[in-house]
Formats: structure tokens, sequence, C-alpha cells
């Protein structure tokens, strides 16, 4: 199979993901939205983790106590500055997980080995997120087929 890239070609799917800050995430997520140039990119996903990514990493607990060995802490479901990078360090070092350069180098482990389902229901931006990602990827299933 030819994988060059076509000058001129439109990619098939953006997929952009930027915390919500503490910010609203389902405005963060439309202000974002309405900012990508349709003509450049004609379908796109946006999520918007609220507050921070590290809270997705830990939204399935079941599938986190398995990758890393340890429950991740409780979800103190607040914004503060760090406050997620920092819960999600204390867990992997109370797993005694090597931790090279920070912790979300275990993000796409912990991802991977996430029962998305699961963590949806306890991270509404996140459900929302793989709710658009999947119509979007099943759109793309059927335009190419």
């Amino acid at each position: 199979m030819d994988r060059r890239i076509e000058l001129g070609r439109l990619p098939d799917l953006l997929v952009l993901i930027i915390d919500a800050n503490c910010g609203d995430w389902q405005e963060v997520r439309s202000s974002l939205s309405a900012a990508i140039d349709q003509s450049v990119f004609p379908r796109s996903v946006v999520g918007c983790p609220d507050p921070h990514i590290e809270r997705w990493c830990m939204a399935d607990p079941v599938s986190f106590k398995q990758t890393i060995g340890v429950q991740p802490p409780v979800d103190p479901g607040k914004c503060e500055r760090d406050l997620y990078k920092r819960l999600l360090r204390a867990a992997l070092t109370d797993a005694g997980q090597p931790i090279v350069a920070n912790a979300m180098e275990f993000a796409p482990e912990l991802i991977s080995a996430a029962d998305l389902f699961r963590a949806a229901k306890t991270q509404r931006s996140l459900g929302a997120f793989v709710a658009d990602l999947r119509t979007a990827l099943l759109a793309l299933g059927s335009a190419s087929g």
C-alpha cells in the first residue's frame, strides 16, 4: 500500500485535545471547534479535558490499578493548578513506577488499557470526546467504503 501524502490533499481528520484549564469544558470545546478552518479541516474532533488531561488518565480506576498496580487517588473534583499532575505522579510513585521525564509518559498505556465506557461515566468531557471521535471515525469509514 502506497502511504505517500499527496500534495494538496486535505487531511482525513483533525483531532485536537486541549485542557479546559478550569474553564467550562463545553464552552472551550465550542470555541475551538468554531476556530477550525473547515476548508482545511473539513472533519475535526475537539477534546477538552476538564480541567486537565491527567484526570482522564485516572478516570477508570479498575484499569488504572491493573496497569499501574495501585488505585488512583480519589478525584477531588476541583480545579487547582497542577493538582491532577501531583495526584498522578503520587500514584505512580506509590506504585514504584519509574518516572523518567513526567507522569504523562504513562498516558498512552493508561488510555489504551482504560475501559472508555467506564471512564466516560466518571468524566463527562471524556465521554463527549469519545462519542464525537466515534462518530467521526464511523463517518470516515462509510465515506471510504
